[in-house]
Parts: C-alpha cells; structure tokens; sequence
C-alpha cells in the first residue's frame, strides 16, 4: 500500500484531522479525480502531498519500495479528465466557511490578483513554453506566468484559483500544445493558458463569484489597475483597491484633465488626518468611472508619492490604505510556494496536465497550512507559515557529532558551575566519559579544559 511508503501516524504531520474535517475525499470525487481500478485516488494524492515535507523526493521515496511504479503516479498526474480548478474552488469554499464562525461579518474580505513567473529556462520539450516578461528582473525569460487570484479576511489568505498563462502571441511561444480532446478540462486549461492576461483575470474572478466565494473588493498592483478591468469589476458587482502607476492617463477633475502630478499639487495641502496619506481627490476617467485617488508617502523614495486608485469614493483614505495592505499576503504565498513546497522544482514537468496538477497540489498544501493554523492558535498572536512549516517537518536534519558532542560538554560544564560543592564528582564523570572515547575524536574534539 502507499501509505505503507510514507506513514503519516508516526511523523510529525498534523494533516489528518484537517482532511478529515474537510472532507478531502469527497472534494476529490466531486472533482472527478478518482480511479477505476488499482490504488485510490485519494493514496496518490496525500503521498505526493506530503513529499514536500519529507525533504525526500518522489524517487527516493520509491526507492527501497519495489513494489510500486512510480508511472502510478505520473499517471495521475497526467490526467487529463481531472477537474483541480473545480477541487481548489470547492477547498477554498469549505475552509472559508470553516472561518465563518471566528470571523466578523463587518470584517472586510477581498480578493487579491497577482502574477508571478515560472522560470523554465532549461526546458526544451514543455508545452506551450514561452518567451514571457520578469517584471521583477525586468528580462525577458523562458517560462510561464503564473496568474493567481487569493481570497483574504485580513487573518487568513488563500488561493482561490490560478492560470497558467504561455503567451497569446504564437511567435513568442517555443513549442505548441498537444492534441488533446475537446471535450476534456485539460483542453480548457490549454486555451486559456494562451489568453491574454486581462481577460484570464477576469475569467478567475468571474469563477470565484459564481462559485459563491464572495469579497467587498479586488486589490491589484499597477500592472491591473487600468479602465478596462476597472469597468470588468464593475459590471460583476465588485470594487477595486490598486496601484496606479504615473503615466500619461488624465483624469477630470473640476472640468479639466489632469495628470496625476498635476493632481497631487493641486491637492497637496488637503489631508492632514493621516502620517502617510498626504492627499485625496475624487475624480473621473475618460470612460466616466468616478474613483477617488489617494497619494501616499513613498517610504523608500521621499521626494515621490504612490497613488492609490478606489472605485468606491464613500471608503476613507486611511481605510483604503489599510485594505490594501493586505495585498502583500499574496506575496507570502507565492514565497512559501516556492521556498518551502518547491512550486516549479519538485517534478521535471513535461506536460501542462502534469505542471496544473503540481501547481494545484502545491496551493493544497498551502491552504492547509493556512487552516491548521486559523483553528489550533489565535493568529493576531500566531506564528506565521515559515515557523508552521518548520514545526511540523518531518525529517529535521541531525546535528553533526562533533558539534553534538561540543555542546554536550559545554552543558557538563555549566551544571559544574552552577553545583560547585560536587564539581569534584562531576568532574570525574565527565573525565572518566571523555576517557572512554575514542583516540581520534579526544584530538578532534576540544576537550583541554577537563584535562586541567
């Protein structure tokens, strides 16, 4: 049996409750992620769950179990009748409301739309690889965007749904997508993944709406903050948080069109509630969307300001700036996801099925994460995900003997000072174990203090 290869009762690993309580089998079944015939679907999926807390990978693993082929598991994960945006959205729903009870009805949720890329520059053979922009680096590279929507209640952030995006210019795509049946989610997966990004952004929005995962606001960093995802969000009910970068956009304001610097001097002298809102103005666009802008202190740069941009002018300043700074969580996730559950290293994905797959098991491991520690801590004084993930890892890496054996008699040595009138016997004990060492480690080891 697979479980037999990983046992999570004698680990550390504090999952099985949580997947019990959140029903992971049944969110799987109604995912059609099942199996006719041999191990269950259900086996596969924690194994290579728990691989990235195992500091082993799925070879190792195998290794000294003959008994099962590790094509049991490429099989699985190159399923292309597997429906993971359906299971993530149901997970995500089900956690959600798991938090409905410790959560305020006043409190604000949002959605947070964010990207990063994947880099694949070694690959040759990926699906739909692609020539795509680092805006962090500002190069271009080979590999995927990985566009990501997050829902947060300002104490827990996790992800709702994501796209792996190629590129929607065909000449900037290295190799083109297999034949695959139409009628499948695989073949979903792959149009969208050659969708521009603006219109796959609203399509996860969209899908997290109908789904029933409802938020007061979008956050969004500058790359999003433009009129036509500004009027997308208005037509589906929601209001939008983001960054807007100082370009050549106008905006009307007391009959005339204004820049932003020209707006900011106008306004500059207008605020003084607030150490890091310097000023606001409510203002339209050219296609008439009425917003209120907010400059901000720029911390890092002070002789420039940052502009906040809000569709809903009737939200103070300094709350406008509080809400958005919970678009930051979704930083963390892309950090953790790729620090600590390997996103883009674990397996030398081919095919896209076997890269979705991996990208939805890694955000799993995540909102269980998440989960595991809203219920067993109060998180306003919790540990962040970093100390969770330590915590509960499974294979804590020994401390080498000769440090081990330093420390040890550093120890000896302090209990010596602190029992003074029975430092003689003390002494002897620990001589006659340094004597019982072998010759080779009595030179390695510095040990001239109990000699004296």
């Amino acid at each position: 049996m697979i479980s037999n290869i990983f046992d999570f009762e004698k680990s550390k690993l504090s999952f099985i409750n949580a997947f019990r309580v959140l029903k992971l089998n049944k969110l799987l079944n109604q995912s059609n992620i099942t199996k006719a015939k041999g191990h269950r679907a259900i086996d596969i999926f924690l194994f290579i769950f728990s691989l990235a807390f195992t500091n082993k990978s799925l070879y190792r693993h195998l290794q000294n179990n003959k008994s099962i082929d590790d094509n049991t598991f490429y099989r699985f994960l190159n399923n292309t009748s597997f429906n993971w945006r359906k299971f993530i959205h149901c997970l995500c729903f089900k956690i959600i409301s798991e938090f409905k009870n410790l959560t305020s009805e006043k409190r604000v949720k949002v959605l947070i739309l964010d990207d990063t890329v994947l880099n694949k520059s070694r690959s040759k053979k990926s699906e739909l690889l692609a020539k795509v922009y680092d805006h962090v680096n500002h190069v271009f590279v080979k590999g995927y965007t990985l566009l990501t929507l997050a829902y947060s209640d300002g104490f827990t952030t996790i992800p709702v749904d994501f796209a792996l995006l190629s590129s929607a210019n065909a000449k900037n795509r290295y190799n083109d997508m297999l034949d695959v049946s139409k009628k499948t989610n695989s073949y979903k997966r792959r149009l969208q993944a050659i969708s521009s990004k603006p219109d796959a952004s609203k399509n996860l929005v969209e899908n997290a709406i109908k789904k029933g995962i409802s938020a007061n606001y979008v956050l969004c960093d500058s790359w999003f903050t433009n009129e036509p995802f500004l009027l997308d969000m208005l037509n589906l009910d929601m209001h939008v948080i983001g960054m807007v970068k100082q370009l050549k956009q106008v905006y009307l304001y007391n009959g005339c069109y204004h820049t932003l610097n020209s707006l900011f001097k106008l306004t500059k002298n207008s605020y003084h509630n607030s150490s890091d809102v310097i000023s606001s103005v409510i203002v339209k666009t050219k296609a008439g969307i009425k917003v209120k802008l907010v400059f901000v202190k720029n911390k890092s740069k002070k002789n420039q300001f940052l502009t906040l941009l809000c569709t809903d002018i009737t939200v103070e300043e300094d709350e406008i700036l509080r809400i958005y700074g919970n678009r930051w969580s979704i930083e963390v996730i892309f950090k953790v996801s790729k620090d600590l559950f390997k996103l883009n290293r674990e397996f030398k994905a081919v095919s896209f099925d076997m890269m979705i797959s991996h990208i939805s098991i890694v955000f799993t491991r995540y909102m269980i994460l998440e989960y595991l520690k809203r219920i067993q801590e109060d998180i306003r004084y919790g540990r962040t995900n970093w100390c969770l993930y330590y915590d509960i890892f499974d294979e804590v890496r020994d401390i080498e003997f000769l440090p081990a054996l330093n420390y040890l008699l550093t120890f000896f040595d302090d209990i010596v000072k602190q029992c003074m009138q029975n430092r003689d016997l003390i002494k002897s004990q620990v001589v006659y174990f340094i004597s019982l060492l072998p010759c080779n480690l009595k030179d390695l080891v510095s040990i001239s203090m109990w000699e004296s």
